[in-house]
């Protein structure tokens, strides 16, 4: 691989969405393009960086995370040409935290393959009380803590209901980690209407999402820069619940089921359950509006998040930067102008 450089001691093993993201831009993009960067993902302090080399910074953490902090500030992110980030929120964030230019910043949301499924077929319930599954396809301390208790409490008010969990930190190489969770887990284990799995390849998991998951239940406590199992789950044709926090709202496009996050936890679980019911109760009302909604959602979806229109957009991108010299310059202090704006 062209850019097989990116790997580092922390993400060697892993396979998590940032990971998933670099190893998809190295086989959409030609080699020979990619060859001219060096493009260090989320984790600099982590690269020895090369000064032959365009070098970007692909981040796809929080501004706040104190390894990022350790390195960027005091100007320490004057050693890259470019940012790449995978929200508009998340840019900003660092752009207002460490004073880059905006000039050096660029976004390039998350991208997926098109889920094939069947809308229409996915959401005509046979019967009205047929099982309604629920997913939740991320790592254990992004929320599963308190889907749990919520998912427990919901048993006890509806029948024919089934979450499937697939957390684990093997997805970064860091399965020791999952040990914290233990207790979580046995609950899962022990509930008749709860089914903890092993992680599957992503391709398999996506295809699991379009055929045998309803609804993407997700009370996230983490602030997300972008969120690709939302972005799957929304191409699978999937009800999406999840509150609005960090860059969720942007990446759902106001087409998932959200609420407004809590940041105490009673209150935030209080919310979820409440939006949980709701959405059961919608779905046992057959409401054709319902596959209707979803379908624009999918919609929504696979155009904006389309490796089709990414890597056009990376393409142009790079093709934009490729001759810059490795040596960084000071950026040039931007001119002014005076005018008259005429009402």
């Amino acid at each position: 691989m062209a850019n097989e450089y990116w790997r580092n001691e922390m993400n060697q093993n892993a396979m998590s969405g940032s990971e998933l993201m670099m190893t998809e831009l190295e086989s959409e993009l030609d080699s020979k393009l990619l060859d001219n960067f060096q493009i260090v993902l989320s984790r600099p302090e982590l690269h020895e960086l090369r000064d032959d080399k365009v070098r970007i910074l692909w981040c796809h953490d929080l501004a706040e995370d104190p390894q990022v902090e350790n390195y960027l500030a005091n100007d320490g992110w004057k050693k890259f040409h470019r940012f790449v980030f995978v929200s508009n929120w998340q840019c900003q964030r660092f752009i207002e935290r460490y004073n880059i230019p905006w000039e050096r910043t660029v976004v390039m949301r998350n991208a997926i393959k098109s889920i094939d499924v069947d809308i229409e077929k996915k959401w005509k319930f046979p019967e009205p009380d047929q099982e309604i599954r629920f997913v939740y396809h991320t790592t254990p301390h992004r929320g599963l803590g308190i889907l749990v208790p919520v998912f427990e409490h919901i048993c006890e008010e509806f029948g024919n209901i089934h979450l499937d969990v697939f957390s684990s930190f093997k997805i970064y190489g860091w399965e020791e980690r999952d040990q914290q969770f233990e207790p979580i887990f046995e609950r899962i284990r022990e509930s008749q209407n709860m089914t903890l799995h092993d992680t599957m390849p992503n391709d398999q998991m996506q295809r699991y999402l379009a055929e045998n998951s309803h609804v993407f239940a997700y009370p996230s406590i983490w602030t997300e820069t972008s969120c690709r199992a939302l972005i799957e789950a929304m191409s699978a044709g999937c009800m999406c619940i999840h509150p609005n926090l960090g860059a969720l709202f942007e990446t759902a496009g106001q087409f998932t089921f959200m609420y407004h996050w809590d940041d105490k936890a009673e209150r935030h679980a209080g919310l979820f359950h409440a939006t949980l019911v709701n959405a059961i109760e919608l779905i046992r009302s057959q409401d054709e509006a319902l596959a209707m909604k979803l379908s624009g959602q999918k919609s929504y979806a696979d155009v904006n998040y389309s490796w089709e229109v990414r890597k056009r957009e990376w393409e142009a991108f790079l093709n934009s930067i490729k001759d810059l010299p490795t040596e960084i310059e000071e950026t040039p202090k931007g001119r002014t102008f005076s005018y008259e704006v005429n009402y």
